[in-house]
Order: C-alpha cells, then sequence, then structure tokens
C-alpha cells in the first residue's frame, strides 16, 4: 500500500526510507490458529472370570492405545502446537496400540 502510487494496495509495503506505516499496530499478520486435538486416548475392558477352585487366571484385560490420533485446524500438515512446524521439525507420528494382560 502506497497513499499516491498504490491506495487501493492491499499489502504492506517493505521500505529501506523511515516508512511512517511500519511502527502501525496491524493484525494483518494474525492468523486464526485454533485447534482441536485427540492426543492420548485408552480404551480397556477387564472380562469377570468365574470363581472356581481349580481357576488359574483371575482376570483378562483387553486395552487399546492411540496418541496424536487427529487435529481439526484449519493448518494442514502442520503441528499447530509447535513453534515453526515443518520447517525444523519433524512430523508427529500418529501411533496406535492394543494387546490384553492375564493376571494369574
Amino acid at each position: 500500500y502506497h497513499p499516491k502510487n498504490n491506495p487501493d494496495g492491499w499489502y504492506p509495503a517493505l521500505t529501506t526510507t523511515t516508512g511512517a506505516n511500519n511502527f502501525v499496530k496491524s493484525t494483518y499478520w494474525l492468523e486464526n490458529t485454533s485447534f482441536f486435538r485427540l492426543k492420548n486416548v485408552e480404551f480397556s475392558y477387564t472380562l469377570p472370570v468365574a470363581k472356581g477352585a481349580l481357576m488359574v487366571v483371575k482376570s483378562v484385560k483387553f486395552f487399546a492405545r492411540g496418541t496424536n490420533l487427529f487435529v481439526l485446524s484449519a493448518e494442514k500438515d502442520l503441528d499447530p502446537e509447535t513453534m515453526n512446524a515443518g520447517v525444523t521439525t519433524y512430523p508427529l507420528y500418529r501411533t496406535v496400540t492394543a494387546g490384553f494382560s492375564i493376571k494369574l
């Protein structure tokens, strides 16, 4: 933008002289960076085991865990929690694990 040469300009002008507009507060470079992330979740279920004199197994537990499952954000392919995401950092991996445990 320049008041005489380009009054309809949109982008801020870079100048090597003392530009009066360089020190005016502006929201031009601000973006909405709100996001929602499901970072950690775990589900588990313990099966009831019938009580008996010869029962060796006391309980059986099944579980599933997930980390970094999804992010809802306007910025695609970048981590909204990390400064310089995608420039100097690696992306976060999505991990899903499942298993069971037996208590004797």
